[in-house]
């Protein structure tokens, strides 16, 4: 049977080559626009030519995009679109755009991808003579208010040509232009649409009955920070803070409040607000607010300076106001009672220690894609506290661009937290220590079933040492020799000689080991 498959396996892998290597040979031999090289069976690239852009599509047998494939020139005049290094991976629609400046014949490109075989293969690309096509690049587009942003549309005819903006349900032209062959076009969005439309929207470009395919554009809006209120109570101070876009109220984010160059706290924001409380000692110092969002669509303003104002606590006051009423009361009853104070001598206390704090340990953390393993930017992962039925958040930040994030308002023996992370097209995940306590529990419980069985051998063996002390070799020696043992005495005093040196010069603690130890009731 295991014959079998390895010939069958072989006949495949023959069949494969075979043919990839009559599919490249006609490909180097024909001009042609559009032409599918597979390779090895499982992937698939799709190559099209456009006005000097050269969109390559990997696919897989299926014909689904395959993302996450790494594209690079091995031979031949390519570069990036981008103006990037000739090696690029493939996005979430399967594409990666090169751009030529010289001939296009003797490209060799080479795809490659975990879980999938990767090889080179040769492609010769000829002229346009295919079917017109429109391309838009680049694919993805950060937009923010106000701002332009250069746009290319290759493969196209003289004539008119339309952009528009998909963004919700409603579909809306943009801008209109008279293009040759090629065109560089930069894209506006009006005011409007930002207000209207926060978010991913597509765009389009069309001429005549040619559609060009989606490029996902994101619009940004600014987050500004703004001071709602500052209020005194129960000696803590109360700040608001509005938290305005140019989409409106902002949902989603945190607030972080810094004094000294540290986050001494931090607030989530909701419905375009968000609240802090600080002790008394915080109050009276120039804090930073500034705003942090995991949502590319949002973008951090300008952070807010404050002056706060100071705040005295008012719990010692209060206790010197009941401090009279006290005296008077003890006055009183010892004015009924008729009982004398009475001078006792002094009696010294005895002062405990305070208990120590542990310091805060740092917690460091990675976001990243489970199915991709790629890690992820700007993701909000915040910080809570439990306490009963409370739920404090402690602080909050956003990840670096390796995805990593980090903490350290944590004591080593505190246990009641739990770190949430969220990210747009991600479901929001949570952590708790519950693994850490779960394996505490278990080492605690060996500790304890070792110590049971170290109680039930000492039972069994009816010796325990804090029953009955363990003699000396020597000691044992001297009572065997009492009780005429001289097997005894002989392997206790060669133990005491192993275990203490020689009483004498000359004398050898291994000569007189016996081959087996005696009992152990011998040696009591």
């Amino acid at each position: 049977m295991l014959m079998r498959r390895a010939q069958t396996r072989t006949c495949t892998w023959a069949i494969g080559a075979f043919g990839a290597l009559i599919l490249s040979t006609g490909i180097s031999s024909a001009e042609t626009f559009e032409a599918p090289l597979s390779i090895e069976g499982e992937l698939a690239l799709r190559v099209t030519q456009a006005s000097g852009l050269v969109m390559v599509r990997v696919e897989d047998e299926s014909g689904a995009p395959v993302s996450g494939a790494r594209v690079q020139v091995d031979a031949g005049s390519l570069q990036s679109c981008d103006g990037g290094p000739p090696s690029q991976v493939s996005g979430g629609d399967g594409s990666v755009c090169f751009r030529s400046d010289g001939s296009l014949d003797g490209i060799r490109l080479r795809a490659e991808k975990e879980h999938f075989a990767g090889t080179s293969l040769s492609v010769t690309l000829g002229e346009d003579d295919g079917a017109p096509e429109l391309v838009i690049w680049p694919r993805v587009i950060h937009l923010e208010r106000d701002e332009l942003h250069p746009i290319e549309v290759a493969r196209v005819r003289p004539g008119p040509l339309s952009l528009s903006l998909v963004c919700g349900e409603k579909e809306r032209e943009l801008t209109r232009a008279e293009v040759n062959e090629a065109t560089s076009i930069r894209l506006e969005v009006p005011t409007s649409a930002f207000q209207q439309y926060p978010g991913i929207c597509e765009l389009f470009a069309s001429q005549f009955a040619l559609k060009s395919p989606a490029t996902r554009v994101l619009l940004r809006g600014t987050v500004g920070l703004k001071l709602g209120g500052i209020s005194e109570q129960d000696s803590t101070l109360a700040i608001e803070i509005d938290v305005q876009g140019d989409f409106g109220p902002v949902q989603g984010g945190a607030v972080e409040l810094i004094q000294t160059g540290s986050i001494v706290a931090a607030a989530a924001v909701q419905n375009g607000r968000a609240r802090f409380e600080l002790p008394a000692e915080r109050s009276g110092q120039r804090s930073t607010v500034r705003f942090v969002s995991a949502d590319p669509a949002l973008v951090s303003g300008a952070p807010l300076e404050l002056e706060l104002p100071r705040v005295t606590p008012r719990s010692s006051s209060r206790a010197w106001l009941a401090l009279p009423l006290v005296l008077f009361l003890i006055w009183l009853v010892q004015r009924l009672t008729g009982a004398s104070p009475r001078v006792r001598p002094s009696v010294p206390t005895l002062k405990t220690k305070p208990r120590e704090v542990s310091p805060p340990v740092p917690v460091h953390g990675v976001v990243f894609d489970i199915d991709t393993h790629e890690r992820l930017a700007g993701a909000t992962v915040e910080l809570f506290r439990f306490e009963a039925t409370r739920r404090e958040l402690l602080e909050a930040t956003v990840s670096a661009p390796d995805g990593s994030f980090s903490f350290s308002r944590i004591g080593s023996d505190q246990t009641d937290w739990e770190v949430e992370c969220s990210a747009p097209g991600y479901p929001p995940l949570r952590l708790r220590p519950a693994q850490t306590a779960l394996r505490v529990g278990l080492v605690a419980k060996r500790r304890v079933l070792l110590r049971a069985f170290l109680n039930w051998l000492e039972r069994a063996n009816d010796w325990s040492p804090k029953r009955r002390p363990v003699p000396t070799p020597l000691e044992a020696a001297a009572r065997a020799r009492q009780e005429g043992r001289e097997d005894v005495v002989r392997w206790a005093e060669a133990l005491s000689a192993h275990l203490y040196g020689p009483r004498s010069e000359g004398e050898d603690p291994d000569t007189d080991l016996p081959p087996e130890p005696p009992p152990l009731g011998a040696l009591r």
